[in-house]
């Protein structure tokens, strides 16, 4: 998953950990990007 890029905008750069629910990713808007960034949650 490591260099993948989600949603056509962030791309996963390392793993921070996992557990029974799932597992969690740091994630970087890549530079030469235009948009501003926003805050997004998922439920």
């Amino acid at each position: 998953m490591i260099g993948y890029i989600l949603r056509q905008r962030y791309k996963i750069v390392d793993k921070l950990g996992s557990g029974a629910f799932g597992e969690i990713y740091l994630a970087r808007i890549p530079t030469g990007f235009t948009r501003q960034p926003q805050v997004e949650m998922c439920y």
